[in-house]
Protein backbone atom coordinates (compact mmCIF):
# COMPACT_ATOMS: atom_id res chain seq x y z
CA UNK A 1 0.00 0.00 0.00
CA UNK A 2 1.41 3.45 -1.10
CA UNK A 3 1.73 6.65 1.03
CA UNK A 4 -0.85 8.58 0.81
CA UNK A 5 -0.88 12.35 -0.59
CA UNK A 6 -0.10 14.33 2.69
CA UNK A 7 0.91 11.74 4.94
CA UNK A 8 3.63 13.00 7.48
CA UNK A 9 4.28 9.67 8.72
CA UNK A 10 7.97 8.60 8.66
CA UNK A 11 7.31 5.88 5.82
CA UNK A 12 10.38 6.29 3.95
CA UNK A 13 11.04 3.36 1.77
CA UNK A 14 9.83 -0.62 1.87
CA UNK A 15 10.78 -3.20 3.61
CA UNK A 16 13.56 -3.36 5.80
CA UNK A 17 14.27 0.51 5.63
CA UNK A 18 10.86 1.45 7.76
CA UNK A 19 12.47 -0.81 10.88
CA UNK A 20 16.30 0.11 9.93
CA UNK A 21 18.60 -2.06 8.99
CA UNK A 22 21.27 -4.07 11.09
CA UNK A 23 24.45 -5.00 10.37
CA UNK A 24 28.26 -5.61 12.07
CA UNK A 25 31.57 -4.15 12.14
CA UNK A 26 34.43 -6.10 12.33
CA UNK A 27 38.29 -5.76 11.78
CA UNK A 28 36.80 -1.98 10.03
CA UNK A 29 34.90 -3.91 7.44
CA UNK A 30 30.54 -4.55 7.87
CA UNK A 31 28.90 -8.00 7.26
CA UNK A 32 25.27 -9.28 7.34
CA UNK A 33 23.91 -9.32 11.03
CA UNK A 34 23.98 -13.27 10.36
CA UNK A 35 26.69 -13.90 8.35
CA UNK A 36 28.64 -16.65 9.92
CA UNK A 37 32.19 -15.11 9.67
CA UNK A 38 31.11 -12.36 11.88
CA UNK A 39 28.71 -14.24 14.08
CA UNK A 40 29.55 -13.20 17.32
CA UNK A 41 32.15 -10.46 16.37
CA UNK A 42 32.44 -6.98 16.47
CA UNK A 43 29.28 -4.29 17.15
CA UNK A 44 26.31 -4.34 15.75
CA UNK A 45 24.70 -0.85 14.02
CA UNK A 46 21.23 0.16 13.11
CA UNK A 47 21.54 1.80 9.92
CA UNK A 48 18.02 3.43 9.43
CA UNK A 49 16.64 6.71 6.93
CA UNK A 50 14.74 9.66 7.65
CA UNK A 51 13.21 12.05 5.30
CA UNK A 52 16.36 10.57 2.71
CA UNK A 53 18.82 10.94 5.19
CA UNK A 54 21.25 7.59 6.30
CA UNK A 55 21.98 7.13 9.87
CA UNK A 56 23.94 4.91 11.54
CA UNK A 57 23.73 4.07 15.30
CA UNK A 58 25.84 2.07 17.37
CA UNK A 59 23.97 0.09 19.45
CA UNK A 60 26.93 -1.30 21.62
CA UNK A 61 26.34 -4.79 21.77
CA UNK A 62 26.75 -7.38 19.84
CA UNK A 63 24.18 -10.31 20.79
CA UNK A 64 21.35 -10.25 17.85
CA UNK A 65 18.65 -10.50 20.30
CA UNK A 66 19.74 -7.35 22.37
CA UNK A 67 20.00 -5.98 19.21
CA UNK A 68 17.18 -6.36 17.80
CA UNK A 69 15.41 -5.15 21.36
CA UNK A 70 17.11 -1.58 21.00
CA UNK A 71 16.36 -1.57 17.04
CA UNK A 72 12.83 -1.39 18.16
CA UNK A 73 13.04 0.83 20.66
CA UNK A 74 14.52 3.13 18.53
CA UNK A 75 12.29 2.38 15.04
CA UNK A 76 8.75 1.84 16.71
CA UNK A 77 8.67 5.57 18.24
CA UNK A 78 10.28 7.44 14.54
CA UNK A 79 7.14 5.10 12.14
CA UNK A 80 4.86 6.85 14.49
CA UNK A 81 6.16 10.60 14.31
CA UNK A 82 5.97 13.02 11.55
CA UNK A 83 9.40 13.75 9.36
CA UNK A 84 10.31 16.82 11.81
CA UNK A 85 9.46 14.78 14.76
CA UNK A 86 11.30 12.08 13.57
CA UNK A 87 14.32 14.52 12.54
CA UNK A 88 14.34 15.73 16.55
CA UNK A 89 14.28 12.25 17.81
CA UNK A 90 17.30 11.64 15.65
CA UNK A 91 18.95 14.75 16.69
CA UNK A 92 18.35 13.99 20.19
CA UNK A 93 19.96 10.62 20.17
CA UNK A 94 22.84 11.74 18.31
CA UNK A 95 23.70 14.17 20.77
CA UNK A 96 22.95 11.89 23.74
CA UNK A 97 25.26 9.40 22.04
CA UNK A 98 28.50 11.24 22.26
CA UNK A 99 27.71 12.65 25.54
CA UNK A 100 27.53 8.69 26.58
CA UNK A 101 30.53 8.30 24.20
CA UNK A 102 31.95 11.40 26.78
CA UNK A 103 31.06 9.81 29.81
CA UNK A 104 32.49 6.71 29.19
CA UNK A 105 35.79 8.15 28.48
CA UNK A 106 35.76 10.02 31.38
CA UNK A 107 34.99 7.20 33.57
CA UNK A 108 38.30 5.48 31.82
CA UNK A 109 40.17 8.10 31.91
CA UNK A 110 39.91 10.22 35.19
CA UNK A 111 40.89 13.72 35.37
CA UNK A 112 44.68 14.93 35.57
CA UNK A 113 45.67 15.54 38.93
CA UNK A 114 47.80 18.49 39.23
CA UNK A 115 50.83 16.74 40.97
CA UNK A 116 50.91 14.63 37.81
CA UNK A 117 50.53 17.16 35.32
CA UNK A 118 54.09 18.01 34.49
CA UNK A 119 55.26 14.35 33.64
CA UNK A 120 51.47 13.74 31.45
CA UNK A 121 52.94 17.71 29.66
CA UNK A 122 56.38 15.59 28.78
CA UNK A 123 55.08 12.82 27.51
CA UNK A 124 52.10 14.28 25.20
CA UNK A 125 52.55 13.90 21.61
CA UNK A 126 50.89 17.35 20.75
CA UNK A 127 53.33 19.77 22.80
CA UNK A 128 55.98 21.54 21.18
CA UNK A 129 59.52 20.06 20.73
CA UNK A 130 61.40 22.26 22.89
CA UNK A 131 64.69 21.39 23.92
CA UNK A 132 66.26 20.22 27.24
CA UNK A 133 66.89 23.53 28.67
CA UNK A 134 63.57 25.09 27.67
CA UNK A 135 61.85 22.20 29.70
CA UNK A 136 63.57 22.55 32.58
CA UNK A 137 62.68 26.02 32.53
CA UNK A 138 59.20 25.36 32.12
CA UNK A 139 59.51 22.41 35.02
CA UNK A 140 60.64 25.11 37.57
CA UNK A 141 58.00 27.69 36.05
CA UNK A 142 55.04 25.25 37.53
CA UNK A 143 57.02 23.67 40.40
CA UNK A 144 56.21 27.16 41.45
CA UNK A 145 52.98 27.20 40.63
CA UNK A 146 52.41 23.66 42.22
CA UNK A 147 53.98 24.70 45.73
CA UNK A 148 52.04 27.93 46.04
CA UNK A 149 49.11 26.01 45.47
CA UNK A 150 49.66 23.49 48.05
CA UNK A 151 49.89 26.93 50.20
CA UNK A 152 46.53 28.57 49.36
CA UNK A 153 44.23 26.20 47.88
CA UNK A 154 45.30 23.21 49.13
CA UNK A 155 41.72 21.35 48.23
CA UNK A 156 42.82 22.00 44.58
CA UNK A 157 43.23 18.56 43.39
CA UNK A 158 42.88 17.82 39.79
CA UNK A 159 43.91 20.88 37.24
CA UNK A 160 40.26 20.96 36.36
CA UNK A 161 39.85 22.73 40.07
CA UNK A 162 42.05 25.34 38.86
CA UNK A 163 39.60 27.96 37.48
CA UNK A 164 39.77 32.10 37.21
CA UNK A 165 40.16 32.53 40.61
CA UNK A 166 43.26 30.89 41.37
CA UNK A 167 44.74 32.33 38.07
CA UNK A 168 43.91 35.58 38.99
CA UNK A 169 45.46 35.11 42.90
CA UNK A 170 48.48 33.61 41.60
CA UNK A 171 49.14 36.35 39.05
CA UNK A 172 48.79 38.54 41.97
CA UNK A 173 51.44 36.87 43.79
CA UNK A 174 54.03 36.97 40.86
CA UNK A 175 53.25 40.86 40.21
CA UNK A 176 54.26 41.26 44.08
CA UNK A 177 57.47 39.32 43.63
CA UNK A 178 58.21 42.47 41.46
CA UNK A 179 59.55 40.12 38.28
CA UNK A 180 60.73 41.72 35.24
CA UNK A 181 57.76 41.92 32.69
CA UNK A 182 59.11 39.29 30.69
CA UNK A 183 59.69 36.86 33.40
CA UNK A 184 56.42 37.53 34.46
CA UNK A 185 54.69 36.48 31.19
CA UNK A 186 57.10 33.13 30.66
CA UNK A 187 55.89 32.09 34.26
CA UNK A 188 52.00 32.47 33.24
CA UNK A 189 53.01 31.53 29.47
CA UNK A 190 54.29 28.29 30.83
CA UNK A 191 51.63 27.46 33.01
CA UNK A 192 48.89 28.71 29.77
CA UNK A 193 50.91 25.52 27.22
CA UNK A 194 50.27 23.36 30.01
CA UNK A 195 47.26 23.65 30.23
CA UNK A 196 46.43 23.72 26.70
CA UNK A 197 48.78 20.99 25.27
CA UNK A 198 46.88 18.73 27.92
CA UNK A 199 43.19 20.45 28.07
CA UNK A 200 41.17 16.95 26.99
CA UNK A 201 43.07 14.91 29.41
CA UNK A 202 42.54 17.35 32.05
CA UNK A 203 38.91 17.70 31.59
CA UNK A 204 38.99 21.47 32.04
CA UNK A 205 36.45 23.83 31.03
CA UNK A 206 39.24 26.66 30.83
CA UNK A 207 42.67 27.56 29.94
CA UNK A 208 42.40 29.97 33.35
CA UNK A 209 46.36 30.93 32.35
CA UNK A 210 45.27 32.11 28.45
CA UNK A 211 44.60 36.15 27.62
CA UNK A 212 42.58 36.52 24.26
CA UNK A 213 43.47 40.20 22.78
CA UNK A 214 40.55 40.95 21.21
CA UNK A 215 37.92 40.13 23.85
CA UNK A 216 40.31 40.96 26.78
CA UNK A 217 39.35 37.51 29.05
CA UNK A 218 42.08 36.05 31.34
CA UNK A 219 45.21 37.15 32.47
CA UNK A 220 46.63 40.07 30.80
CA UNK A 221 50.25 40.09 30.46
CA UNK A 222 52.88 42.68 31.16
CA UNK A 223 54.27 45.33 28.66
CA UNK A 224 58.10 44.42 27.80
CA UNK A 225 58.47 47.11 25.63
CA UNK A 226 58.00 49.83 28.49
CA UNK A 227 61.03 48.81 29.83
CA UNK A 228 63.36 47.31 27.01
CA UNK A 229 65.22 50.74 26.56
CA UNK A 230 66.50 50.23 30.23
CA UNK A 231 67.06 46.39 30.04
CA UNK A 232 69.20 46.10 27.10
CA UNK A 233 73.14 45.39 27.15
CA UNK A 234 74.77 48.39 26.10
CA UNK A 235 77.73 47.64 22.79
CA UNK A 236 81.33 47.65 24.08
CA UNK A 237 83.66 50.78 23.07
CA UNK A 238 86.36 50.32 20.83
CA UNK A 239 88.77 51.05 24.08
CA UNK A 240 86.85 48.45 26.33
CA UNK A 241 86.76 45.69 23.43
CA UNK A 242 90.96 46.58 23.79
CA UNK A 243 90.91 45.87 27.06
CA UNK A 244 88.54 43.31 27.36
CA UNK A 245 91.19 41.09 24.52
CA UNK A 246 93.83 41.79 26.93
CA UNK A 247 92.44 40.13 29.68
CA UNK A 248 91.51 37.22 27.91
CA UNK A 249 93.37 34.32 26.97
CA UNK A 250 92.80 30.85 25.01
CA UNK A 251 89.76 30.26 24.27
CA UNK A 252 88.27 32.86 25.59
CA UNK A 253 89.86 35.12 23.77
CA UNK A 254 88.68 33.37 20.27
CA UNK A 255 85.18 33.75 21.78
CA UNK A 256 85.26 37.05 22.04
CA UNK A 257 86.64 37.50 18.43
CA UNK A 258 83.94 34.99 17.09
CA UNK A 259 81.32 36.66 18.56
CA UNK A 260 82.28 40.32 17.84
CA UNK A 261 82.55 39.06 14.03
CA UNK A 262 79.69 37.27 13.64
CA UNK A 263 77.12 39.17 15.75
CA UNK A 264 75.56 35.73 17.02
CA UNK A 265 74.51 34.95 20.63
CA UNK A 266 76.89 33.62 23.24
CA UNK A 267 75.55 29.59 22.21
CA UNK A 268 76.13 29.66 18.78
CA UNK A 269 79.72 31.38 18.82
CA UNK A 270 80.63 29.13 21.42
CA UNK A 271 79.63 25.97 19.55
CA UNK A 272 81.25 27.16 16.01
CA UNK A 273 81.77 23.98 14.16
CA UNK A 274 84.64 23.76 11.72
CA UNK A 275 82.16 22.12 9.04
CA UNK A 276 80.35 25.37 9.11
CA UNK A 277 82.99 27.54 8.38
CA UNK A 278 84.04 27.92 4.15
CA UNK A 279 87.56 29.59 3.79
CA UNK A 280 87.54 29.10 -0.04
CA UNK A 281 84.38 31.36 -0.34
CA UNK A 282 84.98 33.42 2.83
CA UNK A 283 81.52 32.33 4.20
CA UNK A 284 80.02 30.90 7.82
CA UNK A 285 76.97 29.11 7.34
CA UNK A 286 75.22 28.47 11.13
CA UNK A 287 71.28 27.45 12.17
CA UNK A 288 71.37 29.59 15.12
CA UNK A 289 70.17 27.21 18.25
CA UNK A 290 66.98 29.88 19.46
CA UNK A 291 65.15 29.18 15.60
CA UNK A 292 66.85 26.00 14.85
CA UNK A 293 63.67 24.10 16.30
CA UNK A 294 61.19 26.51 15.47
CA UNK A 295 62.26 27.59 11.77
CA UNK A 296 65.13 25.91 10.73
CA UNK A 297 66.67 28.84 9.08
CA UNK A 298 70.38 29.29 7.94
CA UNK A 299 72.08 32.42 8.55
CA UNK A 300 75.07 33.54 6.55
CA UNK A 301 78.07 35.40 7.89
CA UNK A 302 80.90 36.74 5.80
CA UNK A 303 84.20 35.39 7.21
CA UNK A 304 86.53 38.81 8.12
CA UNK A 305 89.81 39.27 7.88
CA UNK A 306 90.68 39.00 11.21
CA UNK A 307 88.55 36.41 12.81
CA UNK A 308 90.29 34.23 9.72
CA UNK A 309 93.02 34.97 11.35
CA UNK A 310 92.18 33.73 14.71
CA UNK A 311 90.99 30.84 13.40
CA UNK A 312 93.58 30.07 11.29
CA UNK A 313 95.58 29.99 14.73
CA UNK A 314 94.09 26.81 15.94
CA UNK A 315 94.27 23.24 15.85
CA UNK A 316 91.39 21.88 13.21
CA UNK A 317 91.07 18.88 15.52
CA UNK A 318 87.10 17.18 16.51
CA UNK A 319 83.62 18.94 15.45
CA UNK A 320 84.31 22.58 17.55
CA UNK A 321 86.41 25.29 17.33
CA UNK A 322 86.60 25.10 20.63
CA UNK A 323 86.08 21.89 22.31
CA UNK A 324 87.07 22.34 26.00
CA UNK A 325 84.89 25.53 26.46
CA UNK A 326 82.19 23.55 24.61
CA UNK A 327 82.38 20.62 26.92
CA UNK A 328 82.61 23.51 30.19
CA UNK A 329 79.64 24.63 28.93
CA UNK A 330 77.58 21.36 28.38
CA UNK A 331 78.60 20.11 32.20
CA UNK A 332 78.47 23.96 33.70
CA UNK A 333 76.40 26.49 31.73
CA UNK A 334 76.67 29.70 33.92
CA UNK A 335 80.67 29.23 34.45
CA UNK A 336 80.97 30.84 31.04
CA UNK A 337 78.43 33.50 31.60
CA UNK A 338 80.45 33.87 35.18
CA UNK A 339 84.05 34.25 33.34
CA UNK A 340 82.96 36.19 31.15
CA UNK A 341 82.11 38.62 33.92
CA UNK A 342 85.57 38.14 35.31
CA UNK A 343 86.98 39.38 32.29
CA UNK A 344 84.88 42.55 32.26
CA UNK A 345 86.03 43.00 35.95
CA UNK A 346 89.64 42.86 34.95
CA UNK A 347 88.78 44.61 32.12
CA UNK A 348 87.73 47.37 34.71
CA UNK A 349 84.02 47.60 32.80
CA UNK A 350 81.52 48.26 35.14
CA UNK A 351 79.20 45.02 34.15
CA UNK A 352 76.01 46.20 35.75
CA UNK A 353 73.88 49.93 36.76
CA UNK A 354 71.20 51.68 38.32
CA UNK A 355 67.82 52.06 37.25
CA UNK A 356 64.56 53.52 38.47
CA UNK A 357 62.84 50.38 37.51
CA UNK A 358 60.66 48.65 40.42
CA UNK A 359 61.17 45.06 39.20
CA UNK A 360 65.15 45.57 39.69
CA UNK A 361 67.03 48.42 40.85
CA UNK A 362 70.68 47.24 39.63
CA UNK A 363 70.55 45.16 36.02
CA UNK A 364 72.95 43.89 34.00
CA UNK A 365 74.70 46.50 31.67
CA UNK A 366 77.40 44.62 30.45
CA UNK A 367 77.62 40.68 29.51
CA UNK A 368 78.50 38.09 26.33
CA UNK A 369 75.31 39.49 24.55
CA UNK A 370 76.98 43.06 24.03
CA UNK A 371 79.26 41.67 21.91
CA UNK A 372 75.97 41.60 19.76
CA UNK A 373 75.18 44.49 20.53
CA UNK A 374 78.71 45.90 19.25
CA UNK A 375 78.80 44.04 15.86
CA UNK A 376 75.38 45.40 15.41
CA UNK A 377 76.00 49.00 15.98
CA UNK A 378 79.85 48.37 14.47
CA UNK A 379 78.82 46.96 11.08
CA UNK A 380 75.72 49.65 11.14
CA UNK A 381 78.43 52.37 11.59
CA UNK A 382 80.57 51.08 8.83
CA UNK A 383 78.22 50.82 6.07
CA UNK A 384 77.00 47.67 5.92
CA UNK A 385 73.46 47.65 4.65
CA UNK A 386 70.61 46.41 7.12
CA UNK A 387 69.53 43.41 5.03
CA UNK A 388 72.73 42.14 4.94
CA UNK A 389 72.98 42.47 8.56
CA UNK A 390 69.64 41.18 9.09
CA UNK A 391 70.89 37.88 7.54
CA UNK A 392 74.21 37.54 9.68
CA UNK A 393 72.56 37.96 12.67
CA UNK A 394 69.35 36.08 11.88
CA UNK A 395 66.86 38.75 13.15
CA UNK A 396 63.21 38.87 11.84
CA UNK A 397 62.49 42.47 11.58
CA UNK A 398 63.99 45.87 10.65
CA UNK A 399 63.04 47.10 14.55
CA UNK A 400 65.26 44.39 15.70
CA UNK A 401 68.38 46.08 14.33
CA UNK A 402 67.30 49.39 15.78
CA UNK A 403 66.72 47.65 19.19
CA UNK A 404 70.65 46.28 18.86
CA UNK A 405 72.27 49.62 17.52
CA UNK A 406 72.62 52.27 20.23
CA UNK A 407 75.13 55.16 19.15
CA UNK A 408 76.25 56.96 22.24
CA UNK A 409 78.72 59.61 21.98
CA UNK A 410 80.97 57.13 23.67
CA UNK A 411 80.98 55.12 21.21
CA UNK A 412 80.99 57.18 18.11
CA UNK A 413 83.68 59.08 19.51
CA UNK A 414 85.63 55.85 19.67
CA UNK A 415 85.00 54.68 16.32
CA UNK A 416 85.37 57.97 14.19
CA UNK A 417 88.40 57.35 12.26
CA UNK A 418 88.68 53.45 13.15
CA UNK A 419 86.87 51.17 14.02
CA UNK A 420 88.54 47.57 16.11
CA UNK A 421 91.74 49.28 16.32
CA UNK A 422 93.71 46.76 18.03
CA UNK A 423 96.47 45.40 15.36
CA UNK A 424 97.01 42.42 16.52
CA UNK A 425 93.90 41.29 17.41
CA UNK A 426 90.61 43.01 15.71
CA UNK A 427 91.65 45.90 13.17
CA UNK A 428 87.99 46.39 11.39
CA UNK A 429 84.56 44.16 11.07
CA UNK A 430 85.26 44.62 6.91
CA UNK A 431 87.85 44.39 4.74
CA UNK A 432 90.27 47.48 3.88
CA UNK A 433 89.04 49.09 1.11
CA UNK A 434 91.48 50.50 -1.70
CA UNK A 435 93.92 52.93 -0.96
CA UNK A 436 93.41 54.82 -4.41
CA UNK A 437 90.10 56.93 -4.74
CA UNK A 438 87.00 55.29 -6.43
CA UNK A 439 86.07 57.20 -9.10
CA UNK A 440 82.47 58.97 -9.17
CA UNK A 441 81.29 56.67 -12.21
CA UNK A 442 82.46 53.31 -10.66
CA UNK A 443 80.52 54.15 -7.37
CA UNK A 444 77.32 54.66 -9.65
CA UNK A 445 78.07 51.13 -11.38
CA UNK A 446 78.51 49.98 -7.50
CA UNK A 447 75.24 51.31 -6.35
CA UNK A 448 73.32 49.99 -9.64
CA UNK A 449 74.83 46.30 -9.10
CA UNK A 450 73.51 46.56 -5.15
CA UNK A 451 69.84 47.27 -6.14
CA UNK A 452 70.04 44.86 -9.01
CA UNK A 453 71.67 42.02 -6.40
CA UNK A 454 68.97 43.50 -3.28
CA UNK A 455 65.83 42.86 -6.04
CA UNK A 456 67.33 39.71 -7.71
CA UNK A 457 67.62 37.74 -4.78
CA UNK A 458 64.96 39.26 -2.98
CA UNK A 459 65.30 39.51 1.16
CA UNK A 460 65.69 35.89 1.79
CA UNK A 461 68.95 34.00 3.49
CA UNK A 462 70.41 33.21 0.32
CA UNK A 463 74.33 32.54 0.46
CA UNK A 464 75.00 33.43 -3.29
CA UNK A 465 73.33 36.81 -2.25
CA UNK A 466 75.44 37.08 0.77
CA UNK A 467 78.62 36.80 -0.61
CA UNK A 468 77.82 39.56 -3.65
CA UNK A 469 76.63 41.91 -1.25
CA UNK A 470 79.02 41.44 1.28
CA UNK A 471 81.80 41.82 -1.79
CA UNK A 472 80.19 45.07 -2.87
CA UNK A 473 80.02 47.22 0.28
CA UNK A 474 84.16 45.77 0.59
CA UNK A 475 84.37 47.51 -2.87
CA UNK A 476 82.90 50.73 -1.69
CA UNK A 477 79.56 50.33 -2.85
CA UNK A 478 76.98 52.53 -0.89
CA UNK A 479 79.20 55.90 -1.89
CA UNK A 480 77.56 59.09 -0.65
CA UNK A 481 74.16 57.38 -0.84
CA UNK A 482 72.13 55.77 2.20
CA UNK A 483 71.22 52.09 2.15
CA UNK A 484 67.64 52.67 1.89
CA UNK A 485 67.72 55.42 -0.76
CA UNK A 486 69.60 52.74 -2.82
CA UNK A 487 67.06 50.21 -2.38
CA UNK A 488 64.64 52.12 -3.43
CA UNK A 489 66.30 53.87 -6.40
CA UNK A 490 64.40 52.85 -9.30
CA UNK A 491 65.52 53.99 -13.29
CA UNK A 492 63.11 54.45 -15.87
CA UNK A 493 62.67 51.45 -18.17
CA UNK A 494 63.94 53.53 -21.58
CA UNK A 495 66.89 54.80 -19.14
CA UNK A 496 67.55 51.27 -18.71
CA UNK A 497 67.40 49.76 -21.45
CA UNK A 498 69.77 52.76 -23.29
CA UNK A 499 72.33 51.62 -20.52
CA UNK A 500 72.05 47.81 -21.27
CA UNK A 501 72.78 48.70 -25.08
CA UNK A 502 75.26 51.05 -24.39
CA UNK A 503 77.04 50.91 -20.82
CA UNK A 504 78.88 53.84 -19.60
CA UNK A 505 82.40 54.36 -20.02
CA UNK A 506 85.07 56.02 -18.01
CA UNK A 507 85.87 59.08 -19.30
CA UNK A 508 89.33 59.37 -21.85
CA UNK A 509 92.27 60.29 -19.43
Amino acid sequence: MGRKKGDDSMNVGRGRNRKGTLYRRWKGKKFDINDPIALGKGGIYLRYMVSGKTFDEALKTNDITEAKKKQLAIMRPMELASKKEALLQVEVRLKQAVEDDKDEWKARNPPLKLVEAWEAYVSAQNRPRSGPSTLSRYASHYTQFIDWMSLNFSRAIYMKDVGTREADAYADYLGSLKLSPSTYNQKLNALSLVWAVLAEKAQAQENPFSWDKKTRKGIHRQSVKAEAHQRRKRPLTVEELDEVLKHANGDYKTLIIVLVCTGQRLVDGLKLEWKSIDFEKRLIKLIPKKTSKRTGTAVYIPLFPQLEVELNKRKRVGRYVMPKLVERYDHDGPYVSKHMKKIFKDAKIETSKNTDLETGRVITDVGAHSFRHTFVTLARFSGIPDPLITQITGHSSQEMVDHYTQFSDEMVSSIAGRLLSSPKDVKTLVNKKTEEPIPAWAKEKLNEAYAIADKHFGRGGDESKTALLSLLVELGAYGSLPPKKIISKKLPAKKKQARKMSPKRPPAE
